[in-house]
Protein backbone atom coordinates (compact mmCIF):
# COMPACT_ATOMS: atom_id res chain seq x y z
CA UNK A 1 0.00 0.00 0.00
CA UNK A 2 0.74 3.63 -0.62
CA UNK A 3 0.84 6.03 2.14
CA UNK A 4 0.16 9.73 1.02
CA UNK A 5 0.51 12.37 3.55
CA UNK A 6 0.00 15.79 3.32
CA UNK A 7 -1.76 19.22 4.20
CA UNK A 8 -4.09 21.26 1.74
CA UNK A 9 -4.21 25.03 1.84
CA UNK A 10 -6.15 28.09 0.41
CA UNK A 11 -4.43 31.14 -0.67
CA UNK A 12 -8.57 32.68 0.64
CA UNK A 13 -7.87 31.18 3.63
CA UNK A 14 -4.08 32.58 4.44
CA UNK A 15 -4.06 35.06 7.88
CA UNK A 16 -1.25 37.63 6.96
CA UNK A 17 -1.25 39.27 10.44
CA UNK A 18 2.17 39.25 11.73
CA UNK A 19 3.19 36.38 13.68
CA UNK A 20 0.05 35.01 12.45
CA UNK A 21 -0.91 31.55 10.83
CA UNK A 22 -4.79 30.62 9.98
CA UNK A 23 -6.51 28.03 11.74
CA UNK A 24 -7.44 26.51 8.63
CA UNK A 25 -6.14 26.21 5.43
CA UNK A 26 -2.13 27.92 5.77
CA UNK A 27 0.62 25.56 6.53
CA UNK A 28 3.15 27.47 9.26
CA UNK A 29 6.80 27.77 8.45
CA UNK A 30 7.75 25.76 11.04
CA UNK A 31 5.68 22.92 9.78
CA UNK A 32 7.24 22.82 6.56
CA UNK A 33 10.35 21.62 8.04
CA UNK A 34 8.75 18.31 9.08
CA UNK A 35 10.28 17.11 5.49
CA UNK A 36 12.74 17.72 3.25
CA UNK A 37 11.69 16.27 0.49
CA UNK A 38 8.02 17.83 -0.34
CA UNK A 39 5.93 17.42 -3.55
CA UNK A 40 3.44 20.73 -4.32
CA UNK A 41 0.29 20.98 -6.19
CA UNK A 42 -1.51 23.65 -6.65
CA UNK A 43 -4.93 23.82 -8.30
CA UNK A 44 -7.67 26.41 -8.91
CA UNK A 45 -10.81 26.35 -6.82
CA UNK A 46 -14.17 27.98 -6.95
CA UNK A 47 -14.58 29.12 -10.27
CA UNK A 48 -10.96 30.12 -10.41
CA UNK A 49 -11.58 32.38 -7.63
CA UNK A 50 -9.21 30.81 -4.92
CA UNK A 51 -6.04 28.65 -4.87
CA UNK A 52 -6.14 25.49 -3.19
CA UNK A 53 -1.97 23.97 -2.69
CA UNK A 54 -1.19 20.05 -2.00
CA UNK A 55 2.02 20.23 -0.18
CA UNK A 56 2.62 16.13 0.39
CA UNK A 57 5.21 15.86 2.89
CA UNK A 58 5.24 12.16 2.84
CA UNK A 59 4.88 9.65 -0.01
CA UNK A 60 6.07 6.10 0.42
CA UNK A 61 5.23 2.26 0.04
CA UNK A 62 4.66 1.07 3.52
CA UNK A 63 6.45 -2.17 2.24
CA UNK A 64 9.67 -1.51 1.37
CA UNK A 65 9.65 2.83 2.78
CA UNK A 66 10.81 3.44 -1.13
CA UNK A 67 9.38 7.02 -2.31
CA UNK A 68 6.28 6.97 -4.33
CA UNK A 69 5.16 10.39 -6.64
CA UNK A 70 1.32 10.16 -6.93
CA UNK A 71 -0.23 10.31 -10.21
CA UNK A 72 -2.14 13.16 -11.85
CA UNK A 73 -5.17 10.87 -10.30
CA UNK A 74 -4.32 10.65 -7.13
CA UNK A 75 -3.39 14.40 -6.86
CA UNK A 76 -6.76 15.20 -8.54
CA UNK A 77 -8.59 12.77 -6.29
CA UNK A 78 -7.12 14.81 -3.41
CA UNK A 79 -8.36 18.01 -4.39
CA UNK A 80 -11.88 16.88 -5.44
CA UNK A 81 -12.77 15.53 -1.96
CA UNK A 82 -11.60 17.63 0.33
CA UNK A 83 -13.08 20.56 -2.13
CA UNK A 84 -16.47 18.59 -1.98
CA UNK A 85 -15.99 18.56 2.07
CA UNK A 86 -15.83 22.23 1.60
CA UNK A 87 -18.43 22.99 -0.23
CA UNK A 88 -20.90 20.38 1.35
CA UNK A 89 -20.19 22.60 4.56
CA UNK A 90 -20.99 25.87 3.42
CA UNK A 91 -24.04 24.68 1.95
CA UNK A 92 -25.02 22.53 5.38
CA UNK A 93 -22.58 23.63 8.20
CA UNK A 94 -24.34 21.53 10.60
CA UNK A 95 -23.76 18.10 8.59
CA UNK A 96 -22.77 15.59 10.84
CA UNK A 97 -19.47 13.66 9.76
CA UNK A 98 -22.05 10.32 8.66
CA UNK A 99 -23.69 12.59 6.42
CA UNK A 100 -20.28 14.11 4.89
CA UNK A 101 -19.02 10.13 4.05
CA UNK A 102 -22.43 9.38 2.89
CA UNK A 103 -22.56 11.80 0.45
CA UNK A 104 -18.90 11.70 -0.85
CA UNK A 105 -19.55 8.41 -1.08
CA UNK A 106 -22.47 9.05 -3.12
CA UNK A 107 -20.56 11.10 -5.41
CA UNK A 108 -17.55 8.97 -5.80
CA UNK A 109 -19.60 5.42 -5.82
CA UNK A 110 -16.40 3.02 -5.64
CA UNK A 111 -13.57 5.33 -5.13
CA UNK A 112 -12.99 6.12 -1.71
CA UNK A 113 -13.82 3.86 1.46
CA UNK A 114 -13.04 4.17 5.60
CA UNK A 115 -13.50 7.72 6.05
CA UNK A 116 -12.53 9.48 8.89
CA UNK A 117 -12.59 13.31 10.17
CA UNK A 118 -10.89 15.28 12.58
CA UNK A 119 -12.62 17.52 14.68
CA UNK A 120 -14.47 20.54 13.27
CA UNK A 121 -12.48 23.58 13.05
CA UNK A 122 -13.65 26.87 11.69
CA UNK A 123 -11.97 30.44 9.99
CA UNK A 124 -14.32 33.32 9.19
CA UNK A 125 -17.84 31.56 7.01
CA UNK A 126 -15.74 28.65 6.33
CA UNK A 127 -15.62 25.30 8.30
CA UNK A 128 -13.97 22.03 7.70
CA UNK A 129 -12.81 18.91 9.63
CA UNK A 130 -8.92 19.58 10.99
CA UNK A 131 -7.88 16.15 9.04
CA UNK A 132 -9.55 13.84 6.51
CA UNK A 133 -8.30 10.42 5.81
CA UNK A 134 -9.66 7.69 3.29
CA UNK A 135 -8.22 4.23 1.45
CA UNK A 136 -8.06 5.41 -2.30
CA UNK A 137 -9.69 2.65 -4.06
CA UNK A 138 -9.21 3.98 -7.89
CA UNK A 139 -5.73 4.42 -6.99
CA UNK A 140 -4.30 0.92 -5.97
CA UNK A 141 -5.85 1.32 -2.25
CA UNK A 142 -3.47 3.95 -1.46
CA UNK A 143 -3.96 5.45 2.01
CA UNK A 144 -4.63 9.48 2.22
CA UNK A 145 -4.32 11.54 5.38
CA UNK A 146 -4.87 15.07 4.88
CA UNK A 147 -4.42 18.23 7.05
CA UNK A 148 -6.11 21.24 6.83
CA UNK A 149 -5.23 22.54 10.37
CA UNK A 150 -1.65 23.69 10.92
CA UNK A 151 -2.75 23.07 14.76
CA UNK A 152 -3.34 19.85 14.48
CA UNK A 153 -0.75 18.92 11.87
CA UNK A 154 1.65 19.92 14.24
CA UNK A 155 1.11 17.38 16.87
CA UNK A 156 -0.42 14.89 15.00
CA UNK A 157 2.10 14.00 12.08
CA UNK A 158 4.39 10.99 13.08
CA UNK A 159 6.64 10.59 10.22
CA UNK A 160 10.39 12.11 10.97
CA UNK A 161 14.27 12.51 9.83
CA UNK A 162 17.13 12.79 11.81
CA UNK A 163 20.34 13.70 10.21
CA UNK A 164 23.60 12.82 12.76
CA UNK A 165 26.73 15.31 12.62
CA UNK A 166 29.27 13.01 13.85
CA UNK A 167 31.90 14.37 16.44
CA UNK A 168 34.72 13.69 14.55
CA UNK A 169 34.97 13.11 10.82
CA UNK A 170 36.02 9.27 10.60
CA UNK A 171 34.10 7.63 13.66
CA UNK A 172 36.37 4.67 13.99
CA UNK A 173 38.93 6.55 15.53
CA UNK A 174 36.84 5.98 18.86
CA UNK A 175 38.45 2.86 18.79
CA UNK A 176 41.99 4.09 19.17
CA UNK A 177 42.86 4.32 22.54
CA UNK A 178 41.61 7.36 25.54
CA UNK A 179 44.78 9.42 24.79
CA UNK A 180 44.10 9.62 20.99
CA UNK A 181 40.66 9.95 21.02
CA UNK A 182 41.09 13.22 23.87
CA UNK A 183 43.03 14.41 20.90
CA UNK A 184 40.91 14.30 18.78
CA UNK A 185 37.72 15.28 20.45
CA UNK A 186 38.77 18.12 21.75
CA UNK A 187 40.21 19.03 18.26
CA UNK A 188 36.32 19.83 17.70
CA UNK A 189 35.83 22.75 18.77
CA UNK A 190 32.14 24.87 18.57
CA UNK A 191 33.50 26.11 15.64
CA UNK A 192 34.08 22.97 13.25
CA UNK A 193 30.93 21.81 15.04
CA UNK A 194 28.61 24.65 13.91
CA UNK A 195 30.90 24.36 10.38
CA UNK A 196 29.59 20.81 10.47
CA UNK A 197 26.02 21.28 11.30
CA UNK A 198 25.67 24.14 8.36
CA UNK A 199 27.28 21.38 5.59
CA UNK A 200 24.76 18.75 6.62
CA UNK A 201 21.95 21.11 7.22
CA UNK A 202 22.91 22.53 3.37
CA UNK A 203 19.51 24.47 2.65
CA UNK A 204 17.21 22.79 3.95
CA UNK A 205 16.26 23.88 7.73
CA UNK A 206 15.39 21.92 10.48
CA UNK A 207 12.54 21.24 12.88
CA UNK A 208 15.05 21.06 16.21
CA UNK A 209 18.80 20.63 16.49
CA UNK A 210 20.11 19.01 19.83
CA UNK A 211 23.00 18.75 21.09
CA UNK A 212 23.79 15.76 23.49
CA UNK A 213 26.66 14.97 25.40
CA UNK A 214 27.30 11.40 25.75
CA UNK A 215 30.47 10.09 27.80
CA UNK A 216 33.09 8.28 26.27
CA UNK A 217 34.28 5.57 28.74
CA UNK A 218 37.80 4.38 28.69
CA UNK A 219 37.06 0.68 28.61
CA UNK A 220 40.51 -0.36 30.40
CA UNK A 221 39.86 2.23 32.99
CA UNK A 222 36.12 3.20 32.80
CA UNK A 223 37.39 5.75 35.96
CA UNK A 224 38.09 7.73 32.92
CA UNK A 225 35.58 9.42 30.64
CA UNK A 226 35.36 12.19 28.06
CA UNK A 227 32.54 14.52 27.18
CA UNK A 228 31.58 14.43 23.55
CA UNK A 229 29.05 16.50 21.62
CA UNK A 230 26.56 14.88 19.64
CA UNK A 231 24.59 17.31 17.31
CA UNK A 232 21.51 16.16 15.33
CA UNK A 233 18.82 18.40 13.02
CA UNK A 234 15.59 16.86 13.60
CA UNK A 235 12.96 16.81 10.36
CA UNK A 236 9.53 16.17 12.09
CA UNK A 237 9.18 17.04 15.95
CA UNK A 238 7.48 13.17 16.54
CA UNK A 239 11.67 12.45 16.21
CA UNK A 240 12.18 14.66 19.15
CA UNK A 241 12.53 12.19 21.54
CA UNK A 242 15.68 10.45 23.30
CA UNK A 243 14.58 6.92 21.93
CA UNK A 244 14.00 8.27 18.35
CA UNK A 245 17.74 10.44 18.37
CA UNK A 246 19.48 7.12 20.22
CA UNK A 247 18.47 5.11 17.29
CA UNK A 248 19.31 7.33 14.99
CA UNK A 249 23.12 7.89 16.12
CA UNK A 250 23.16 4.02 16.67
CA UNK A 251 22.41 3.65 13.09
CA UNK A 252 24.68 6.28 12.25
CA UNK A 253 27.95 4.56 13.98
CA UNK A 254 27.10 1.33 12.65
CA UNK A 255 26.90 2.24 8.70
CA UNK A 256 29.68 4.94 9.39
CA UNK A 257 31.82 2.53 10.96
CA UNK A 258 31.78 -0.76 8.85
CA UNK A 259 32.17 -3.55 10.68
CA UNK A 260 31.56 -2.78 14.46
CA UNK A 261 28.79 -3.99 16.49
CA UNK A 262 26.33 -2.52 18.85
CA UNK A 263 28.17 -4.68 21.53
CA UNK A 264 31.11 -2.37 20.96
CA UNK A 265 30.32 0.70 20.71
CA UNK A 266 28.02 0.42 24.06
CA UNK A 267 31.43 -0.34 25.70
CA UNK A 268 32.55 3.21 24.77
CA UNK A 269 29.40 4.41 25.01
CA UNK A 270 26.88 2.91 27.76
CA UNK A 271 24.80 6.36 28.30
CA UNK A 272 24.27 6.28 24.31
CA UNK A 273 23.56 2.91 23.47
CA UNK A 274 21.57 2.31 27.32
CA UNK A 275 17.97 3.59 27.27
CA UNK A 276 17.49 5.44 30.06
CA UNK A 277 13.89 5.90 30.80
CA UNK A 278 11.04 6.21 32.98
CA UNK A 279 7.07 5.18 32.59
CA UNK A 280 4.93 7.45 35.10
CA UNK A 281 1.88 6.14 35.20
CA UNK A 282 -0.27 9.00 36.54
CA UNK A 283 -4.01 7.50 38.77
CA UNK A 284 -6.31 9.18 36.11
CA UNK A 285 -8.98 6.51 37.47
CA UNK A 286 -8.94 7.40 41.38
CA UNK A 287 -11.16 10.32 41.27
CA UNK A 288 -11.87 12.04 44.81
CA UNK A 289 -13.63 15.11 43.79
CA UNK A 290 -15.44 15.31 40.52
CA UNK A 291 -15.91 18.18 37.86
CA UNK A 292 -17.37 21.18 39.41
CA UNK A 293 -18.61 23.84 36.59
CA UNK A 294 -15.57 25.61 37.03
CA UNK A 295 -13.09 23.62 38.18
CA UNK A 296 -11.55 20.33 37.26
CA UNK A 297 -12.10 17.06 39.01
CA UNK A 298 -9.37 16.30 42.00
CA UNK A 299 -7.63 12.61 42.42
CA UNK A 300 -7.12 10.54 45.59
CA UNK A 301 -3.19 10.05 46.63
CA UNK A 302 -3.92 7.26 48.76
CA UNK A 303 -3.99 3.41 47.79
CA UNK A 304 -3.36 0.11 48.63
CA UNK A 305 0.12 -1.18 48.11
CA UNK A 306 -1.23 -4.20 46.43
CA UNK A 307 -3.94 -2.49 44.19
CA UNK A 308 -0.79 0.17 43.01
CA UNK A 309 1.08 -3.58 42.17
CA UNK A 310 -1.41 -5.16 40.87
CA UNK A 311 -2.77 -1.70 38.49
CA UNK A 312 1.27 -1.17 37.31
CA UNK A 313 1.21 -5.12 36.14
CA UNK A 314 -1.86 -4.83 34.19
CA UNK A 315 -0.49 -1.15 32.32
CA UNK A 316 3.26 -2.25 31.74
CA UNK A 317 2.10 -6.42 30.59
CA UNK A 318 2.96 -7.94 28.61
CA UNK A 319 6.35 -5.79 27.76
CA UNK A 320 7.89 -5.71 31.62
CA UNK A 321 7.81 -8.64 33.93
CA UNK A 322 5.67 -8.84 37.21
CA UNK A 323 9.30 -9.34 38.97
CA UNK A 324 10.84 -5.92 37.69
CA UNK A 325 7.80 -4.31 38.72
CA UNK A 326 7.73 -5.71 42.36
CA UNK A 327 11.33 -5.03 42.78
CA UNK A 328 11.72 -1.49 40.77
CA UNK A 329 8.51 0.62 41.09
CA UNK A 330 8.03 3.98 43.69
CA UNK A 331 4.99 6.03 44.30
CA UNK A 332 4.90 9.76 44.48
CA UNK A 333 2.39 12.57 45.14
CA UNK A 334 1.99 15.42 42.94
CA UNK A 335 0.66 18.97 43.47
CA UNK A 336 -1.12 18.57 40.08
CA UNK A 337 -4.86 17.94 40.69
CA UNK A 338 -3.71 16.00 44.26
CA UNK A 339 -2.59 13.07 42.52
CA UNK A 340 -0.31 9.69 42.77
CA UNK A 341 2.17 8.76 39.73
CA UNK A 342 3.39 5.56 40.04
CA UNK A 343 6.83 5.46 38.47
CA UNK A 344 9.46 2.21 36.65
CA UNK A 345 12.53 2.57 35.32
CA UNK A 346 13.18 0.96 31.93
CA UNK A 347 15.56 -2.23 31.47
CA UNK A 348 18.50 -0.96 30.52
CA UNK A 349 18.68 2.17 32.78
CA UNK A 350 22.16 3.15 34.14
CA UNK A 351 22.99 2.72 37.72
CA UNK A 352 22.64 6.32 39.07
CA UNK A 353 19.47 6.77 36.96
CA UNK A 354 17.05 3.45 38.53
CA UNK A 355 15.06 5.22 40.89
CA UNK A 356 13.51 8.88 40.73
CA UNK A 357 14.33 9.04 44.76
CA UNK A 358 17.44 8.63 44.19
CA UNK A 359 17.93 11.41 41.49
CA UNK A 360 15.29 13.84 43.17
CA UNK A 361 15.94 12.99 46.64
CA UNK A 362 15.16 16.57 47.30
CA UNK A 363 11.65 16.19 45.52
CA UNK A 364 8.84 18.38 47.02
CA UNK A 365 4.63 17.78 45.94
CA UNK A 366 4.42 21.32 46.07
CA UNK A 367 2.67 24.25 44.01
CA UNK A 368 4.99 26.27 41.78
CA UNK A 369 4.43 29.46 43.16
CA UNK A 370 5.09 28.53 46.43
CA UNK A 371 8.23 30.08 48.68
CA UNK A 372 8.72 25.99 49.85
CA UNK A 373 9.09 25.35 45.94
CA UNK A 374 12.61 27.30 45.67
CA UNK A 375 13.90 24.98 48.47
CA UNK A 376 14.46 22.25 46.17
CA UNK A 377 17.81 22.36 44.15
CA UNK A 378 17.64 24.10 40.50
CA UNK A 379 17.87 20.43 38.87
CA UNK A 380 15.01 19.25 40.65
CA UNK A 381 12.65 22.49 40.08
CA UNK A 382 13.40 22.03 36.40
CA UNK A 383 12.38 18.44 35.92
CA UNK A 384 8.84 18.98 38.41
CA UNK A 385 8.71 22.12 35.67
CA UNK A 386 8.45 19.77 32.80
CA UNK A 387 6.31 17.04 34.60
CA UNK A 388 4.58 19.31 34.99
CA UNK A 389 3.69 20.19 31.73
CA UNK A 390 3.63 16.95 30.41
CA UNK A 391 0.88 16.29 33.06
CA UNK A 392 -1.40 18.85 31.74
CA UNK A 393 -1.12 17.76 27.98
CA UNK A 394 -1.68 13.60 29.13
CA UNK A 395 -4.54 14.79 31.25
CA UNK A 396 -6.53 15.85 28.03
CA UNK A 397 -3.97 14.35 25.28
CA UNK A 398 -6.37 15.37 22.04
CA UNK A 399 -7.23 18.73 23.33
CA UNK A 400 -3.44 20.73 23.60
CA UNK A 401 -3.35 21.49 19.83
CA UNK A 402 0.59 23.72 21.13
CA UNK A 403 2.27 21.57 22.73
CA UNK A 404 4.83 22.86 25.49
CA UNK A 405 8.45 23.09 24.41
CA UNK A 406 10.35 19.52 24.97
CA UNK A 407 6.57 17.73 25.66
CA UNK A 408 6.15 15.20 22.39
CA UNK A 409 3.31 12.55 21.89
CA UNK A 410 4.93 8.82 21.72
CA UNK A 411 3.27 5.56 20.99
CA UNK A 412 5.52 3.13 22.90
CA UNK A 413 4.86 -0.18 24.78
CA UNK A 414 0.99 -0.31 23.33
CA UNK A 415 0.31 3.02 25.11
CA UNK A 416 -0.45 6.38 24.66
CA UNK A 417 2.45 8.48 26.52
CA UNK A 418 3.54 12.47 26.51
CA UNK A 419 7.38 12.28 27.00
CA UNK A 420 9.77 14.96 27.69
CA UNK A 421 13.76 14.67 28.56
CA UNK A 422 15.60 15.31 31.40
CA UNK A 423 19.43 14.95 32.01
CA UNK A 424 19.48 12.24 28.76
CA UNK A 425 16.98 10.77 30.45
CA UNK A 426 13.18 9.98 28.78
CA UNK A 427 9.89 10.14 30.71
CA UNK A 428 6.77 8.80 29.32
CA UNK A 429 3.97 9.67 31.25
CA UNK A 430 0.74 7.49 30.41
CA UNK A 431 -1.72 9.89 28.94
CA UNK A 432 -5.72 9.19 30.19
CA UNK A 433 -6.64 7.53 27.07
CA UNK A 434 -5.13 4.31 27.05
Amino acid sequence: MKIIKGFVSYASLTNNASNTVSVLGELSDISQTYSIDKLIYSKAQDAGSDVATLTVMHSKDSGDQSFYEPSYGQTEEIFKVIQFVKQYLQTYPSASFSQIAENLNTEYSGELSTMQFGPMAVRGTTKLPQWISWISLSNTNNYIRIWLSDAAFKTQYDEFLIKVIPPIDTVSQLFTGYANVQTVVTAQNNDTLYDKITSIRQDKPETALRVFNFSYVNPLNTAQTIAVKWPVLIYGAAGDTLDSIKDAIEEYLLTAASGTTTAQWQTIFPDLFKRTEFVIMPRWDLISVPNYTNSSSLCRNSMSVSELLTYAKNFLAPTFPATHVDTKIETMAVDYKSMSLLSVPGFNNLANKSKLTQMFPDYLAVNTSLTDFSRMSQDTQQWVIKLNSSLFVANDPNAITILPQGVRHQRKYGKNFVNFMHDNVSYLVATSVN
